[in-house]
């Protein structure tokens, strides 16, 4: 079975069909005019190769165009409909996992930039393992899922209120690749002003601490775990991801059973 992942492969295949049906073509002539031999020849020469159908018909024929013009609407209609299911699916975010743990490299930034809650910018030791924990689906970008880390107490989202605020997981366009990145961290100081001018924390680009390597997958457990990581220089680390849904009721323990959203519900 022919498989792509770009529309411009499935055309590369397609004219590699047409190219090798020409060449199966031009070799059955040359076998009938005896140019691969006398056993090749007789082959390509026998009577089923020369048998000519009876012509259907008028009446006939009409009956069965008609009924091969339906069957191919409705052959078109179930495709596009499956197609439109399928593609709904997709942008709903249904063939993601919902959920993932994610575990850090030991990691330590010293004096990285954080803005607190009163806009003030503080130095402080970054531990990239405290970033370890579930992370779960709040969006889409880029046409792939955004994960937003989770509180460590209920893996619950975190109050707005309370003044903290979860790193996310995300694709970026400007990189070419997934990064790991928090609202409130910078890796200097202009990039802090530009968010405070910008009214927000959050700025146009990616600030990313941890980025992948350059790919255009729409899994994040499909990306290589050997990731870039900044600790006032750039350095490497590995990033680990599980998804935390079941596939069936073994992973539930046998005491519950796996639904459709693939959680266990007991």
């Amino acid at each position: 079975v022919a498989q792509a992942t770009a529309v411009i492969d499935i055309f590369y295949d397609v004219l590699a069909l047409q190219f090798l049906q020409q060449v199966d073509d031009i070799a059955f002539g040359l076998a009938m005019r005896d140019v691969f031999g006398k056993k090749l020849k007789r082959a390509s020469t026998r009577k089923c190769f020369r048998a000519e159908f009876e012509k259907l018909p008028f009446a006939r024929r009409k009956r069965m165009s008609r009924f091969v013009k339906i069957l191919y609407v409705l052959n078109f209609v179930a495709l596009m409909a499956g197609m439109t299911i399928i593609t709904v699916k997709q942008k709903r975010g249904d063939y993601h996992c919902r959920s993932i743990t994610v575990k850090f490299d030991d990691k330590i930034w010293e004096d990285a930039l954080v803005l607190d809650s009163a806009g003030e910018v503080k130095k402080m030791n970054l531990i990239y393992s405290y970033f370890n924990g579930v992370y779960n689906l709040t969006g889409f970008n880029a046409g792939r899922p955004i994960y937003t880390e989770q509180n460590k107490f209920d893996n619950g989202p975190y109050e707005v209120d309370g003044g903290k605020i979860g790193a996310t997981i995300q694709y970026c366009k400007e990189e070419g690749a997934w990064v790991f990145m928090h609202e409130n961290i910078r890796k200097d100081r202009f990039e802090i002003e530009d968010a405070l001018e910008a009214g927000r924390a959050k700025s146009d680009h990616c600030p990313w601490l941890l980025r992948s390597p350059e790919t255009k997958s729409f899994n994040l457990l499909e990306v290589p775990n050997d990731w870039s990581i900044w600790t006032g220089v750039i350095t490497t680390a590995t990033l680990q991801t599980t998804c935390n849904g079941c596939d069936s009721e073994a992973e539930c323990n046998y005491h519950g059973t796996c639904a459709d959203d693939r959680e266990c519900t007991c």
